[in-house]
């Protein structure tokens, strides 16, 4: 296993943290994990929560709908709005 930061393969157990074991590296001191603990949605799940914000449907409504949670909703609708700004 190496260091997501510098790559160095030393490292020691540093804990746990939301029940995910933490690691620390020798080298450059950087806590991590090994991991990934983020759930990800499919870039379809995201389409069909935008479409269905942009038919009028609440955030918290899509969240239930979609088994998500309403926050990461918002965040995909302010995403969304900012990148039609740039054009």
């Amino acid at each position: 296993m190496n260091c997501p930061r510098c790559g160095n393969k030393t490292y020691q157990k540093n804990g746990i943290v939301a029940g995910k074991q933490r690691y620390l590296c020798k080298n450059c001191k950087y806590n991590y994990r090994i991991k990934d603990y983020y759930k990800r949605y499919s870039e379809s799940e995201k389409k069909m929560a935008l479409k269905c914000h942009n038919e009028g449907i609440a955030f918290k409504k899509i969240a239930r709908i979609f088994g998500m949670s309403d926050t990461i909703v918002i965040y995909w609708v302010k995403r969304q709005q900012n990148k039609s700004k740039k054009y």
